[in-house]
């Protein structure tokens, strides 16, 4: 409760939960998932099958803290989950590099046509030759991954549409988990006849076989969504236009602005959104079997009451690759005026849509 008020009634159901004092300082290692989700440590050694057909093979990783498995040093996840490894803070590319990518720390960069598992590292085929590589020596690696079955997984993971919301936690550290399974425990400690307290939470994710714990202290926020909603900016996205009339042109955002991590505009901000400029058009691969799409569009919090925009969104026409028939127009707008809601778009027999900033 906030002020006496159930921030999760039925009459304002709670979207984010953000402490403006916690700063995010993300450092390698770093194991990156296709939904978006971010470790703070590094794959070790593939786990031992139990055996049973149609089971996802699995990696252990060891984790740093903040994250704290349940059991040992490690959690085992599913390596089909597995986006890209990052081994060390100053080969942190951004944008990251292609998928089929691996730099090594001996600053060896290799383009593999195919990349295999093995219990301790990878093995990349490139045109040279298969170059053995252990997770150890792994500074910056790109996997082709399916990332609409990733983000899926999280909404199959909550049993149903009637579950509990799925939670987004983005700690301190720069981790991010992703889950509808969640538990949070008060533990109580003596040292040297002083009691304290220590508020944990336990988190379960799709993707992990293991719980991991948390202490509280180290969340920075915490998203909601419901177990029907699918994160556009999670999806599958390639960029069809990017230009600038004045400079260069800038790679477009997931889940941050040019201002900071969170998407902000003007008094509303978000852990889950867009961050573009005119002009682009950016095309997204949308769920099978999806209903709606609905997003509210307006300028981010640093342009102050500057700025002149025009969004629209667009059925994507797969045949010429061009957009088609507009599903949505902001008209025009700028940086004084209130945000856009696009209410419910019918998207039904769309396989793609495509945002167009103008």
């Amino acid at each position: 409760k906030v002020q006496g008020k159930n921030v999760f009634g039925e009459d304002s159901p709670v979207r984010l939960i953000h402490d403006h004092d916690a700063k995010i300082e993300r450092r390698a290692p770093l194991v990156m998932l296709a939904n978006g989700d971010v470790l703070n440590g590094l794959p070790r050694q593939l786990a031992p099958s139990d055996g049973r057909q149609g089971q996802p093979q699995r990696v252990r990783v060891q984790l740093d803290s903040p994250l704290m498995p349940i059991d040992g040093v490690g959690v085992n996840i599913r390596t089909d989950r597995v986006q890209r490894i990052v081994g060390q803070d100053s080969r942190l590319r951004k944008p990251p590099p292609e998928p089929g990518t691996v730099l090594l720390m001996d600053g060896r960069e290799l383009k593999g046509t195919s990349i295999r598992r093995e219990e301790y590292g990878r093995a990349i085929l490139t045109a040279d030759g298969i170059v053995q590589a252990a997770f150890s020596e792994l500074a910056d690696a790109v996997f082709h991954v399916d990332q609409m079955t990733a983000v899926l997984g999280d909404s199959l993971g909550a049993g149903s549409l009637d579950g509990p919301a799925i939670m987004r936690l983005a700690l301190r550290s720069g981790a991010v988990l992703t889950t509808s399974r969640a538990s949070r425990e008060v533990e109580r400690s003596r040292n040297r006849g002083k009691s304290t307290l220590e508020v944990m939470s336990y988190l379960h994710p799709a993707w992990s076989s293991n719980p991991i714990a948390i202490p509280e202290s180290e969340i920075a926020w915490i998203g909601y969504r419901r177990v029907d909603e699918v994160p556009l900016s999670l999806l599958p996205a390639t960029t069809h236009a990017n230009t600038r009339f004045i400079g260069d042109s800038q790679d477009w955002l997931r889940n941050s602005s040019q201002g900071g991590p969170l998407v902000s505009v003007s008094n509303d901000e978000s852990d889950l959104g867009l961050a573009t400029h005119s002009d682009s058009q950016i095309v997204f691969a949308l769920p099978p079997g999806a209903v709606s799409l609905s997003t509210i569009v307006g300028l981010d919090r640093i342009s102050g009451d500057g700025g002149c925009v025009q969004c629209r969104i667009a059925a994507w026409d797969a045949a010429t690759k061009k957009p088609g028939k507009t599903l949505w127009d902001s008209g025009v707008f700028t940086g004084g005026s209130a945000p856009k809601a696009t209410g419910s778009i019918d998207v039904p027999s769309l396989a793609s849509v495509v945002l167009i900033t103008g």
